[in-house]
């Protein structure tokens, strides 16, 4: 669905074409949204966005839907789908004008993208608003930080200790 919006707005001329498979696809996902909300709600809400604002749908309109689909990407674990919603939100307010609120919405993509992992992105927003991508330690992961800075202190005995305690709590 996104593909045809996004060859909608490039593509003026074949914007009808593109509008009506965007439609036939927002349809598709609709139906599989109805059996799994928690997977398909935020997309569902995001395609109904760009079809809005394809259509030129007022703002009043149009925020609420990105809003709502960031929201859900957000609360069901789909963080790489948050920073999609949030740049495509970002972009709607950009050609329409509205910097503060592009700005804003460029933030929340950046935080998303940098949530999930996904540094390039994230930089490469950073660069499209006129900051310096991050300075990381190319050898070092999220998950690793979160490791050294969670079992610092602590030695492998304690756990060992942890599990037989446990384990005969439970028997």
């Amino acid at each position: 669905a996104l593909a045809f919006t996004h060859a909608a707005r490039t593509a003026p001329e074949r914007a009808p074409a593109m509008l009506a498979g965007a439609q036939e696809s927002l349809a598709l996902l609709e139906q599989w949204n109805a059996k799994a909300p928690v997977n398909f709600q935020h997309r569902v809400l995001l395609v109904q966005a760009e079809i809005a604002a394809l259509r030129g749908d007022g703002v009043a309109d149009v925020i609420p839907l990105y809003e709502r689909a960031g929201a859900a990407a957000r609360e069901n674990g789909f963080l790489l789908h948050e920073g999609i919603v949030y740049e495509r939100a970002a972009d709607f307010c950009d050609a329409i004008g509205l910097d503060r609120f592009a700005g804003s919405f460029l933030d929340d993509a950046i935080y998303a993208f940098d949530r999930v992992g996904a540094r390039p992105k994230a930089d490469l927003l950073r660069r499209r608003r006129g900051d310096a991508p991050r300075e990381t330690n190319p050898n070092a992961t999220v998950r690793g930080t979160v490791a050294l800075t969670t079992l610092r202190g602590l030695e492998p005995e304690s756990f060992l200790r942890a599990g037989q305690a446990i384990a005969r709590e439970i028997r």
